[in-house]
């Protein structure tokens, strides 16, 4: 067992299908290779605010070089039906190339989060 981390991350519950069809699991090179290197939260803005902000830190983000960034978009608990930032999120990414999008593990935010990757 190479850390602490890896240690919690056997036990940490299984996710739902759904969200395994957007968010396949992390290669182990993902998993423990590159923490996150920068973070965004979108906590509280509205859709449009937040997909404005998240362009702007990915493009200042590749300008940097970096290469894996966590972007918090919350669960959706108070959004009526699906969240409305993290499936706003999911369809921004999807239509972006050069972007790789993981379900973040337990300890970055589970389900609440994704792991960007700048390719």
């Amino acid at each position: 067992m190479k850390n602490w981390y890896d240690y919690l991350d056997r036990f940490e519950p299984p996710a739902k299908d759904s969200e395994n069809e957007n968010h396949p699991p992390l290669s182990q090179w993902e998993k423990n290779v590159l923490e996150p290197q920068d973070t965004l939260d979108l906590h509280g803005l509205d859709r449009e605010s937040a997909l404005r902000r998240l362009d702007q830190f990915l493009q200042g983000a590749r300008h940097r070089n970096l290469k894996k960034i966590l972007v918090i978009h919350g669960k959706g608990l108070h959004s009526a039906g699906e969240g409305v930032l993290k499936t706003s999120f999911l369809r921004w990414v999807a239509a972006q190339k050069g972007i790789k999008v993981k379900k973040a593990p337990a300890r970055w935010g589970g389900s609440g989060a994704s792991l960007v990757f700048l390719i």
